[in-house]
């Protein structure tokens, strides 16, 4: 299997920051940690914090522009998994995108936001006598963005399936900020 080619970083990191801080704001731009933020030992020059899917769009359009690499982390629980990048210029934190955005008990549907904990669905479900049914070994920090990214499956997975066999909508930013959807909210019949 072919790598893809990896694109040319930024002129510099100042001109990607100044670029991201004049497009955004300076509160959800900041230089990145060397022990909190690298990630599989790589750090990134930059993290930005996304409060909305209209940032997520902005951040992987401006990066695309300028030939930036962003990973995607929410709880980052799973971080660890694959092969670790060459390089990263921007983490893209998406934990604040953590809201309900519809629940429908009697037609079993629920749309929540990337950055929502998955344990924190489960227990406002359990709330209404319902689940995800799923499997998935998950922290406290696993979101349900991270389950449905990594298709996380326990043992039970041959009897409830995964995340993407539930999923009935979804709303994806693509890496050049473009926004997808697919399917959507549906009455139980």
């Amino acid at each position: 299997m072919a790598s893809l080619p990896l694109v040319e970083p930024p002129q510099s990191q100042a001109e990607l920051r100044h670029v991201l801080v004049s497009e955004l704001s300076p509160e959800v731009v900041r230089l990145a940690n060397a022990d909190e933020d690298a990630i599989d030992g790589v750090v990134p020059a930059l993290c930005v914090s996304a409060k909305s899917a209209d940032v997520v769009a902005t951040v992987l359009t401006i990066c695309a522009r300028l030939g930036a690499v962003v990973v995607p982390r929410g709880g980052g629980s799973h971080l660890h998994l694959g092969t670790p990048p060459e390089r990263v210029d921007v983490v893209l934190e998406l934990h604040e995108l953590d809201q309900v955005i519809e629940y429908r008990p009697d037609d079993l549907t629920l749309a929540v936001a990337t950055g929502t904990r998955f344990l924190d669905v489960q227990r406002m479900l359990a709330e209404s006598g319902q689940m995800l049914a799923l499997d998935p070994l998950v922290d406290a920090s696993s979101t349900v963005g991270g389950v449905v990214a990594t298709n996380r499956s326990g043992p039970r997975r041959a009897g409830l399936g995964t995340a993407r066999d539930h999923i009935i909508g979804i709303e994806v930013a693509g890496v050049d900020g473009s926004v997808t959807k697919s399917g959507g909210m549906v009455v139980k019949n």
